[in-house]
């Protein structure tokens, strides 16, 4: 999943920093959002993917839109039609338990960013 990862990681930074541009005001307190947006175009895009290669991912990298996913060329394989299925929704289990896992990290990091910026009461 290295290929994932670095595709996911470049959408959100291409988010970030479009959003700053448009933005320049903005802090990491915004960021909420925009990890948002990008676990929804991963998720959108692990979900149609067929996973067969990583020049997949190149279309998840894209700053305005998922384009749409490049059907590769059909691979000869000795795997029967049941197993490459098993394969299949073992490897979309994954990516949802992924997804799922980066959004409540998303959220824990959210949490811990708000409670640091509420003012500790001042002694009297």
């Amino acid at each position: 999943f290295c290929e994932l990862h670095a595709a996911v990681m470049t959408r959100l930074h291409c988010n970030w920093r479009r959003r700053k541009q448009e933005e320049p005001q903005i802090t990491v307190m915004h960021f909420s959002p925009v990890l948002d947006e990008t676990l929804k175009i991963s998720r959108r895009f692990c979900e149609s993917a067929r996973m067969l290669n990583s020049s997949e991912f190149r279309s998840l990298v894209n700053e305005t839109e998922v384009a749409p996913v490049l059907t590769p060329p059909v691979l000869t394989t000795s795997l029967r039609p049941d197993e490459e299925s098993k394969i299949t929704e073992s490897v979309q289990a994954t990516v949802r338990k992924v997804s799922e896992t980066a959004s409540i990290f998303g959220t824990y990091l959210h949490g811990v960013i708000s409670e640091r910026l509420v003012p500790e009461p001042t002694g009297s």
